[in-house]
């Protein structure tokens, strides 16, 4: 059996684990189709101007080689678990942590069946996952360790905007703590990066477009359904418009109040958001012109934020829960026993928005929802306490950072998205690493006070 201080061991270690999981995720079930509803932006560069062209563009080279990018997916993602593994257990040598990380991220089928889809977030996964592990393997970083996590945290910004809220308190914190080298060292492949993902998406495109106009006007509908909501406040070619969304939205949030629990009410709160981000264009008569026009006006949004700055935190704050929710309504919507599917508003838009998705039975439904809301409880109160420790000490500890990553990412995607436990998959792993080693942390500690006692005695 090879030695832990033998140099192959990481190697070997490494590869043995990621044939390991590459197999349990290969014939794990896959929990979505191979093309979801947004696939299609990522089958060529071209496709869309509002995806950035990292994915499109490699899944174009695979399909001119003739290769299948599901299988490197998969395989890639494979290997960042298993590196992430490895640096936990590194860490923290315990093999007991070791099967428990495994059995956590290697059989969180919804977790690996992104590796089975036309969607960026298989390779979004796996950058963080490098990156993280690169950060918990290295203690004295070196200009190496350096540049890799320079390559890893321009992947994370490029392959998706949002990455962005979760590079920046890495970046800084290496801005802050390293000399001048190391941080021209971290930065440069973070810009070449971003600037290769610009040259090859304006080969294609005239001018990059954004997702995120469609993701705020939907706030503004959401929340037009509101009592204090007053949509005169808003320029006069708008108030048609917005008149007309008024009446659909108060249906939604008349709807909404009835129900009394608070879990189907995020779950159902997110989903008529979307419908209301993608499908309100075709359930209303309104003017082409100035429903665009409503949409790419960036003063909307801050005229909503000002007069309505309260119902924009109140259900930004539901979605921040949201994330952790899995699935309430197909738990607990059917216990409503509504008469008919025309007791719930704009029932045919909100089938028409979900995903394909095979549900699990309700055991399984009951079991993740229970699951996940323990972690975002533990999650929750061990950020509060480090956060706490490190004031104290008056420095920022290397959980701290990756708590403060995570939570910087969860709060981005709450204030500017819907929630769904999709957005909470890229740092689940994180989630379960930073819960793992707080335990094992207490339990040290437990273990050392007793012995000291003993000894004393």
């Amino acid at each position: 059996m090879l030695s832990k201080t033998n140099k192959f061991y990481p190697y070997v270690f490494i590869s043995s684990l990621t044939v390991l999981v590459f197999f349990i995720i290969k014939f794990s079930p896959g929990l979505f189709s191979l093309m979801e509803p947004d696939s299609y932006d990522y089958l060529k560069i071209v496709n869309s101007n509002t995806r950035t062209s990292i994915y499109p563009g490699l899944n174009e080279v695979f399909s001119f080689l003739n290769l299948n990018i599901i299988n490197f997916q998969v395989f890639f993602l494979s290997l960042s678990i298993s590196f992430l593994i490895f640096s936990i257990y590194k860490k923290t040598n315990n093999f007991l942590i070791l099967l428990i990380t495994f059995f956590l991220l290697s059989f969180n089928y919804y977790y690996t069946s992104f590796s089975k889809t036309i969607l960026t977030e298989s390779f979004f996964f796996s950058f963080i996952n490098f990156a993280i592990s690169i950060l918990l393997l290295v203690k004295n970083y070196k200009k190496l360790h350096i540049l890799f996590l320079g390559i890893f945290l321009g992947l994370i910004i490029t392959i998706k905007p949002i990455g962005l809220t979760f590079a920046i308190p890495i970046i800084l914190f290496f801005f802050i703590k390293s000399k001048s080298s190391l941080k021209l060292i971290l930065i440069a492949p973070i810009i070449f990066i971003i600037s290769i993902e610009n040259y090859f998406f304006y080969l294609f495109h005239e001018k990059r477009s954004s997702v995120l106009p469609v993701a705020m006007t939907g706030k503004i509908f959401m929340i037009s359904g509101h009592d204090n909501f007053d949509y005169k406040v808003f320029p006069t070619e708008y108030h048609s418009l917005l008149k007309n969304v008024q009446k659909k939205s108060k249906e939604v949030n008349i709807f909404l109040k009835s129900i009394d629990n608070a879990l189907l009410k995020i779950d159902l709160t997110a989903d008529f958001e979307a419908v209301f981000q993608t499908q309100l264009r075709n359930m209303i008569k309104v003017n082409e012109i100035t429903f665009i026009k409503f949409q790419e006006d960036k003063n909307n949004f801050y005229i909503c934020l000002k007069n309505n700055i309260g119902s924009y935190f109140k259900i930004s704050s539901f979605y921040y829960l949201g994330q952790w929710l899995t699935g309430p309504k197909y738990i607990f919507l059917d216990k409503y026993n509504f008469k008919n599917e025309n007791a719930i508003p704009l029932y045919d838009n909100l089938i028409l928005s979900s995903s394909e998705f095979n549900k699990p039975n309700i055991i399984h439904l009951y079991a993740s929802l229970l699951f996940f809301l323990i972690l975002f409880i533990l999650f929750s109160l061990i950020s509060l306490g480090n956060f706490y420790i490190d004031l104290r000490k008056k420095s920022l500890g290397l959980q701290s950072l990756i708590i403060i990553s995570v939570q910087a990412y969860l709060i981005a995607t709450s204030f500017i998205n819907i929630s769904s436990i999709r957005y909470l998959m890229p740092i689940y792993p994180l989630v379960i690493l930073i819960i793992i080693i707080f335990v094992y942390e207490q339990l040290n500690k437990y273990k050392n006070k007793k012995m000291s006692l003993e000894n004393k005695n």
